[in-house]
């Protein structure tokens, strides 16, 4: 009996009629390549593949609380029982019935791009996809972390000590802005952007791993932008330029923002640009050309580069992130050797036993944010 006819019979239910995504072939083999350590992966030597993730029944998912309901997704917090009949917190998302009817976003082409991307530790685990009642949901393994944004608000200290700027300091500045530029160019190269990309979502892991979610497909950047722009008054922080006048979002809107996120881990959060209004916006953007004075020694002119009104003259992600690695090289040996993770990092927990009022005020600390409209 098929996967189709076995949800049928055990839900009760008519199925939709749209096609199931597929879940991808596992390959013969794949094993990561060595790396050198300053490299920072976090990943065992043999390389998990996508096969693992699963077409799940509805009874494997419980459903604890709903985390945020917004113009676009629908998301709660659960737990699934693994196939060693253990539970773990998750996260599942479907689209809102709002954006279905509308085809505000491709959501079945979503899930299935993302089945097919390989595991890595820059994007948050897929824990496979089951469908009831005629909706499709995407379930998500559940990390207790802080976010880019109140890691940095708690460990302004590493910046503003007595002493002055420490190679502790330019070590973790060098080693975020690597695993920020890496994730992106990573999920570029699978078809997505990220539109409103800021350090509010991006999560820092229990090793200090930036991962990165919250993404779309290409096809749906200019519906995520116009969303962004409904529920928030927008800057130049928060959107490129072309974003905020026209609603265009392309490959080089993302070099915005990333730039943005860029500056505000070398200037200890500080934000690039002022706030004005959208009528203001193109006859007042100024671009900082003032690089932060704790992180000297890794400055690097060609983020400036990143805001430049041509989106063509932006420079790639790779060379962005080329650029970053030749200054890393060009560091003294005791600051691009010296690693650190911090003791403000929250461990990894993936068990049902814990506490579930602290995950849910983790939870929501990650995911209100990304609420839509």
């Amino acid at each position: 009996m098929n996967v189709a006819a076995e949800l049928h019979e055990q839900n009760k239910t008519k199925l939709p009629t749209m096609d199931l995504p597929s879940l991808p072939e596992s390959p013969n083999s794949s094993s990561y390549s060595i790396v050198s350590s300053e490299e920072c992966i976090y990943y065992s030597e043999t390389r998990e593949t996508s096969a693992c993730r699963r077409v799940l029944q509805q009874e494997d998912v419980s459903l604890i609380t709903k985390l945020a309901s917004g113009r676009l997704f629908n998301r709660w917090m659960g737990s699934l029982e693994t196939e060693n009949n253990q539970a773990k917190y998750v996260v599942v998302t479907s689209i809102t019935d709002e954006a279905k009817q509308e085809r505000q976003f491709h959501w079945n082409d979503f899930v299935k791009r993302v089945l097919e991307l390989p595991l890595t530790e820059y994007t948050i685990k897929i824990e496979g996809i089951y469908i009831t009642a005629g909706n499709l949901y995407l379930v998500q393994e559940h990390i207790y972390c802080k976010t880019l944004e109140t890691y940095q608000t708690s460990n302004r200290k590493y910046v503003h000590s007595k002493e002055g700027t420490t190679p502790l300091y330019e070590s973790e500045a060098m080693r975020l802005i690597m695993n920020i530029l890496k994730g992106m160019e990573f999920i570029q190269s699978y078809g997505f952007l990220h539109p409103g990309l800021s350090t509010r979502k991006i999560l820092l892991e229990n090793q200090g791993t930036c991962k990165l979610y919250d993404f779309c497909l290409v096809a749906d950047a200019t519906s995520k932008v116009m969303c962004i722009k409904s529920q928030m008054d927008c800057s130049l922080n928060d959107l490129p330029l072309e974003s905020l006048l026209r609603n265009e979002y392309t490959h080089e809107s993302d070099v915005w923002s990333i730039a943005v996120v860029l500056w505000k881990i070398l200037s200890s959060g500080s934000s690039p640009f002022g706030k004005f209004q959208i009528s203001e916006i193109e006859k007042s953007q100024e671009v900082p050309r003032t690089w932060p004075e704790q992180a000297a020694r890794i400055r690097n002119n060609l983020l400036f580069e990143c805001w430049n009104k041509v989106t063509k003259l932006r420079p790639t992600i790779s060379h962005l992130k080329s650029t970053f690695e030749e200054v890393w090289k060009s560091l003294p040996k005791d600051v691009a050797t010296s690693q650190t993770t911090s003791e403000n990092y929250v461990p990894m927990v993936g068990n049902v036993d814990k506490e579930t009022e602290y995950s849910r005020e983790i939870l929501n600390e990650e995911l209100m944010s990304t609420a839509l409209g």
